[in-house]
């Protein structure tokens, strides 16, 4: 997926922001809605192009507890690539605005004309890599792992139909999926006659624990979080580098 190339940093987050949140809409509709199988026309996964609504067909009976079990799944699944995808686009884009701002070198024998499609053909952590090389660690500690951890959730989903493998595991012999949580508590009040409050907003970090042999997956909840997740950290990014620009 080649990034829509713009010196305009607002722009790139705001374009990434439009296509997370409209991915993040679209799973937390399907995931409600197919509390009802009746609802939709069960496909099964492997069509990539979207869910077929129901136009007045109601699934087999003998296929709707196949529907129930595996179509949340398969729906994550691909919201999820989609989220990955997004994500990636958007690195490529500030990558190519830090090399234009001087913080990122060309790698050795590539010219600056070569660079968009060098990046095109680099994996998700490896521009995630070259990005934070150029601008360095931004955010709150972890949050790159953060990301790091939804692309392997995302290759266990798509490569192994959601089932945890040698291959998905870490040192400790479990797949740890990890992201951002905004937590709002009440703050100190700051008028009595106004009866207004001050909100106090903080990100907590989620973890999400899967031996070898479990099944991966996740609420409609813990996907909307998973993209504002990376949405923040595109935030982060993008402020860092228009502090640059300033420079």
């Amino acid at each position: 997926m080649m990034a829509r190339y713009t010196m305009d940093p607002d722009k790139l987050v705001e374009q990434a922001g439009f296509d997370l949140w409209e991915t993040m809409a679209l799973v937390d509709y399907g995931m409600k809605a197919s509390d009802s199988a009746g609802e939709y026309e069960f496909e099964p996964p492997g069509n990539t192009e979207g869910v077929a609504f129901f136009r007045g067909q109601h699934p087999p009976d003998d296929k709707v507890p196949e529907f129930r079990h595996r179509f949340p799944q398969w729906l994550v699944t691909v919201g999820l690539r989609r989220h990955i995808e997004v994500f990636s686009a958007f690195l490529q884009g500030a990558a190519l605005m830090s090399s234009d701002l001087g913080v990122a070198p060309v790698p050795s024998g590539k010219t600056k004309e070569e660079l968009p499609e060098y990046l095109n053909r680099l994996s998700l952590p490896e521009k995630l890599r070259y990005v934070e090389g150029a601008v360095g660690p931004v955010g709150p500690a972890g949050i790159g792992e953060d990301v790091l951890s939804l692309n392997r959730a995302r290759n266990c989903l798509e490569h192994r139909l959601g089932r945890v493998s040698k291959q998905d595991v870490g040192d400790g012999g479990f797949l740890t999926v990890q992201w951002r949580k905004q937590a709002i508590t009440p703050g100190r009040h700051c008028s009595e006659t106004e009866k207004t409050v001050h909100l106090n907003v903080r990100f907590v970090v989620v973890r999400r624990r899967f031996r070898i042999g479990d099944e991966v997956a996740f609420t409609a909840g813990e996907f909307t979080e998973m993209g504002q997740t990376l949405l923040l950290h595109s935030w982060l990014i993008v402020e860092r580098l228009k502090e640059l620009r300033a420079k």
